[in-house]
């Protein structure tokens, strides 16, 4: 109600949109990388000082905003935009794009694109500059695009409505506040389970070794795990707040209308066109990405919160996941296109699933039944995104490439259930040429899982001789063995893993080519 009337004094308009846009650019860090680890060190020498004896370094000086503040910076923002997120509002249309491309509040010009570099964007803004025309020229010429003399420059608005003051205001506020809380949020509960066990080993050895230094740190320990479990209650409360949740559905619902429009897709839905709009490919890659990662810390995080969205809410985001997943022209970025597979992934049923990561019901997998564009070219993309996963560019590709596939095998299976579905994946693979590399990738895959399941059965073997052996395994001191145990649990997880990845991969391949073949 503050900011409400805030906004209706003309005097004090002006001065809050500033403050918003200056608590952005301020926070712009909580968005890098580090800043989990960075914060996560801070709370551990909160709770407990005397941790940095025990091997962890001193923390930085904060220079960024506590969560709280852009949480209710962002629920207040949520607010303010919530009568136009209704499909078809007439007040969505008042929108400007360019509003990113400007400096008029926020500085974007370090983001990265969603497929387009600095300097193309600089020079679509600047086509007169020489020096940036040339290297754009370059460019081009080096991967063989034809250039369009006559192609207008991207104009910039010199001053933008209330309406996308909102809209783009909250997109920057929840991308440096709520998003990086559920980042914070999952280091913690993905640090606490080794953190209680490395207590647990520090008591069991106190028991039979008492020791005055080793009786301190397991005090010290003790505040420590206790403080975390407290960050990571209150981080849930907050973060899985029904309201909170409801506006961010129904605000990033629009963002994802707002991306398919700008687009500009054929009334049909697809296929895009082959040319990239300029406007679109200058957008910053995070528009998107927030979009991605708000369902996945919230299917993750918050799975129960997520099993509250109807399957209609869900089919604004559908859409944009089967418009882009296919399109690499237009989000070069695999790894953001990787992270759509995931949300479908969970939107598949599956009983008995242990990981929670997939939901036990049919409800959410409705929209897959409704929702026509998804019907006529979902699986053959995820098809096709399977085999475009192997060149991502990474150096952690060779890895992170099955993890994608797996998931996208899950799917697949599932589609092949479907009767319509099932028809546009026997339609992908009576393309010879792509479904052999479709094959090759599916053979190649299960190979590589075989042999690594076998790999981990083996150590798995070994590791189960030696505590079969009561008297050379007890001979190991407390923590030895609790780390082979723990090393021994991993190894089981990772061995069902693959077989389970070899099932997949091969009940897929072999579906699909008994049922493409020619009757």
């Amino acid at each position: 109600s503050i900011c409400t009337e805030l906004l209706k004094n003309p005097d004090a308009k002006e001065p809050l949109f500033k403050f918003i846009a200056a608590s952005c650019s301020l926070n712009a860090t909580r968005s890098q990388q580090w800043f989990p680890h960075a914060e996560s060190q801070r709370l551990l020498h909160e709770i407990a000082p005397m941790a940095a004896r025990m091997g962890h370094d001193p923390p930085q000086m904060r220079t960024y905003s506590h969560d709280g503040m852009l949480l209710n910076l962002g629920a207040v923002l949520l607010q303010l935009c919530d009568p136009f997120t209704t499909p078809g509002s007439k007040h969505a249309s008042k929108i400007d794009p360019s509003y990113l491309l400007s400096t008029h509040r926020l500085n974007l010009t370090e983001e990265t694109r969603l497929c387009a570099t600095e300097s193309d964007v600089a020079h679509w803004l600047d086509p007169r500059n020489p020096d940036l025309r040339q290297r754009y020229l370059d460019r081009m010429a080096a991967e063989g695009t034809v250039i369009d003399e006559n192609e207008a420059a991207l104009e910039v608005s010199t001053s933008f409505g209330t309406v996308s003051e909102y809209f783009f205001l909250t997109m920057r506020v929840l991308h440096v506040g709520m998003l990086s809380s559920f980042t914070m949020l999952e280091k913690l509960m993905k640090d606490h389970p080794r953190w209680e066990s490395d207590l647990q080993i520090r008591e069991q050895i106190l028991m039979t070794q008492p020791n005055p230094q080793l009786q301190a740190e397991v005090t010290e320990m003790k505040k420590w795990v206790e403080g975390f479990k407290q960050c990571i209650l209150s981080f849930q409360t907050q973060l899985a707040d029904q309201n909170l949740v409801s506006m961010c559905v129904r605000y990033y619902r629009l963002v994802s209308r707002w991306l398919v429009s700008i687009a500009n897709p054929p009334p049909e839905g697809l296929p895009l066109p082959d040319k990239v709009p300029r406007l679109f490919a200058a957008l910053p890659e995070f528009v998107m990405a927030d979009i991605a990662e708000f369902l996945k810390f919230v299917s993750h995080l918050a799975p129960r919160v997520f099993e509250q969205i109807s399957p209609d809410e869900l089919h604004d985001f559908v859409t944009l996941m089967v418009t882009f997943i296919g399109a690499p022209k237009y989000v070069k970025n695999p790894y953001l296109r990787a992270t759509f597979t995931k949300l479908l992934c969970y939107l598949t049923p599956k009983n008995d699933d242990e990981s929670g990561r997939r939901h036990a019901s049919e409800r959410l997998a409705g929209v897959f039944h409704t929702h026509q564009l998804a019907q006529r070219w979902l699986a053959p993309a995820v098809m096709q995104f399977f085999v475009d996963i192997e060149f991502s560019g990474s150096h952690t590709g060779a890895y992170d490439k099955y993890e994608y596939r797996h998931e996208m095998a899950q799917i697949l299976e599932y589609m092949w259930q479907q009767p319509v579905y099932k028809s546009t994946m026997i339609s992908f693979a009576r393309d010879t040429t792509k479904f052999v590399r479709f094959v090759n990738m599916l053979i190649n895959d299960s190979i590589y899982s075989m042999n690594e399941a076998l790999t981990k059965l083996k150590t798995i073997k070994d590791v189960q001789a030696e505590m079969a052996d009561e008297a050379t395994w007890n001979a190991q001191n407390q923590r030895t063995r609790q780390q082979r145990e723990s090393s021994l649990r991993q190894d089981e997880g990772h061995a069902r893993y693959f077989m389970l990845f070899t099932n997949e991969v091969r009940e897929t391949g072999s579906s699909i080519h008994h049922s493409s073949l020619p009757p």
